[in-house]
């Protein structure tokens, strides 16, 4: 049996044609009427023309988003100079969420849409799991879809209904049903319904686009209700603004039946799904799914590859100079500098700060801030531990102590120390490749002793020239001699920390030991001196780095003091008739005169040095050290 189908006129401006000459309203209604008409019908087609525009969808999400990202990692992401105090790349704090960004702050909100749109974790490049705003965007193009298939239903229906009224020169409403309707009425309905169905057209390809195009999951819920307050613009102009009689005059229509039968109905369910799994079909193949590919071939071109590394151009050599920076995930404890600020910001008295310098203009400012360790090292002409500046009863370094507490309490810090640690404490430290601070405020302690380790007892790694400076005059009886010494745990230490040293500083890996390596001649350097000692420096192959080809007597600047100091006699600094002439490297306790010392007899037998090295004393290096010359020790 066929059903009969009720077709109701809805409350919108279109069916205001059917009414309009038979509600009994003035002339001021029906112009008013037909304005609101026209103006429902203009902001729909307006608000399709501004969905389209380009200005309003914005840049399509194509390749030109991938040229952008990869552009902006090849200039800006591993700039040196956007590196933060915790010396991560900007790069990893992009990609990483970082909220403290300042700059790059929309490249770090579009790697958040797309981990929110892709369900992406910081470190993936690819979706393996749920897309949620692949299923979103999918669902809210189903529920448009819907919105306007219902809406191409009811024009349909109601062309069909109106199509059933009896068409004669003049329109007879009776109680709100049609007993006739013109021919100018009908074909001007039909006309209105068709402008609808081409708005209504349009309303759904520029929703399928803004919708697909959108790649904040949180804007399409608001995307997909905005354009069905779009579609009902109609209808709101209708109850908001239409003259009441004519309101009432549509609402008052009598419902016209449509007749369906069990095979229209059957057509029509397969019409409906066959366009709208099309639409579906169309939006996936050519929208959504082409926009989550492209959403992780930008996250890729943003984040992809080596994040943690920073570069800068050497404008003298035209070189590109690198850095590895420290990764995202391992920058969570806080550095020095960040220590230092957070203390400083909390401090509650007026006293100095504990970890900063404060200069008095942005010109000492910036010269001590971009100040090398070397221009530090060599700014005063004096020799001292810091730490002696605050001990009780000590008024001679009163004046600058504040101003150098900030470096002793800053090498404390970085090194792990208390805040009341001793340079004699630290003293282990000495030797380190971070060390140089300690050095630097350490300066007694750590590089006046001429037979330390050499490694970073130079200028450039903390140790400060004064200090330097007295080592090479060396103390009161320091003899320029040679012992054996293969036998020095001082310079066993020296030679097994060689390797490292080359790949700490120099960047140099060292796991290759083919006889033609770099690796297997440190290798062999470092087994050579450690078993003949100094006259390996004898020979040449030995006698230079193999690096920097710099003479291990003379040292390196930059890294190493000389090892002249242990090998005096192999270096030629001892026998020397004009001590202007000393090698390189050289001490200068060894170019001073030999001479004995005077002292007060010592007993009955010994009155001199004579005496002494008569009854065997110069077997014991005190007495060597009194007695230089009578001993033999000079220029041994």
């Amino acid at each position: 049996d066929d059903a009969m189908e009720p077709v109701a006129f809805l409350e919108t401006t279109w069916n205001l044609v059917l009414v309009l000459g038979h509600a009994g309203v003035g002339w001021i209604d029906v112009l008013i009427a037909w304005l609101l008409l026209f103006a429902s019908a203009g902001m729909q087609i307006s608000f399709v023309g501004i969905i389209l525009n380009p200005f309003f969808l914005g840049e399509p999400f194509d390749d030109r988003q991938i040229e952008t990202a990869e552009n902006w990692r090849r200039s800006v992401a591993h700039d040196h100079t956007y590196l933060d105090l915790a010396q991560t790349s900007l790069t990893s704090r992009v990609c990483n969420g970082d909220g403290s960004l300042i700059i790059s702050t929309d490249q770090a909100a579009l790697i958040q849409q797309i981990n929110n749109f892709l369900g992406l974790k910081a470190p993936e490049l690819e979706a393996t799991g749920f897309r949620y705003g692949i299923l979103m965007a999918m669902l809210c193009i189903l529920l448009w879809c819907l919105y306007l298939c219902n809406e191409f239903r009811l024009i349909f229906l109601s062309l069909e209904a109106v199509a059933q009224i009896p068409r004669s020169k003049t329109t007879e409403i009776h109680d709100g049903r049609f007993k006739t309707i013109s021919h100018a009425r009908f074909w001007t309905y039909c006309l209105l319904r068709f402008l609808r169905a081409c708005i209504a057209a349009a309303l759904l390809y520029a929703g399928v686009l803004w919708l697909g195009y959108t790649t904040s999951i949180s804007d399409l819920i608001l995307n997909a209700v905005a354009l069905g307050a779009i579609l009902e613009v109609d209808e709101m102009v209708f109850s908001a603004l239409m003259p009441k009689k004519l309101q009432l005059k549509v609402q008052d229509l009598e419902a016209i039946k449509v007749q369906y039968g069990r095979m229209r109905s059957q057509v029509e369910s397969i019409c409906i799904l066959a366009v709208l799994a099309g639409l579906l079909a169309w939006s996936w193949f050519t929208i959504v799914d082409p926009l989550g590919k492209t959403m992780e071939l930008v996250k890729q071109a943003h984040c992809g590859g080596h994040q943690d590394f920073v570069v800068g151009l050497n404008e003298d050599q035209k070189m590109t100079v690198g850095f590895m920076s420290v990764p995202f995930e391992n920058s969570t404890g806080q550095t020095l500098t960040q220590l230092a600020i957070d203390d400083f910001i909390w401090q509650e008295d007026e006293s100095p700060a504990t970890y900063i310098t404060f200069h008095r203009d942005i010109q000492r400012f910036q010269r001590y801030r971009t100040q090398a360790m070397k221009e530090a090292s060599m700014e005063h002409s004096w020799c001292a531990d810091f730490d002696g500046f605050f001990a009780d009863g000590n008024s001679a370094f009163s004046d600058i102590a504040d101003y150098y507490r900030p470096y002793l309490m800053s090498a404390r810090l970085g090194l792990g120390f208390t805040d009341n640690a001793s340079c004699v404490s630290m003293q282990h430290k000495c030797d380190d490749e971070d060390g140089q601070l300690l050095r630097y405020v350490c300066g007694r302690t750590c590089c006046t002793d001429p037979l330390r380790s050499p490694w970073y007892k130079v200028p450039h790694k903390g140790c400060p020239a004064a200090c330097l400076a007295d080592a090479a005059r060396g103390v009161s009886g320091t003899l320029c001699q040679e012992s054996n010494i293969t036998m020095n745990p001082t310079w066993h230490k020296f030679w097994d920390h060689y390797p490292q040293v080359l790949s700490a500083e120099l960047g140099l890996e060292l796991a290759d030991n083919s006889s033609n390596s770099v690796a297997a001649r440190v290798l062999e350097m470092v087994n050579v001196f450690k078993t003949y000692g100094c006259p390996a420096l004898n020979i040449s192959r030995y006698s230079v780095e193999v690096v920097m080809s710099t003479k291990w007597c003379a040292g390196y600047e930059e890294l190493q003091a000389p090892l002249a100091p242990f090998c005096p006699v192999t270096c030629g600094c001892t026998n020397l008739t004009d001590p202007s002439q000393a090698p390189a490297g050289c001490p200068e306790y060894c170019s001073a005169p030999c001479e004995d010392q005077t002292f007060p007899p010592i007993n009955e037998e010994v009155a001199n040095c004579a005496d002494g090295a008569a009854l065997g004393w110069c077997v014991a290096d005190e007495w060597v050290q009194l007695c230089p010359k009578t001993c033999g020790a000079c220029g041994a």
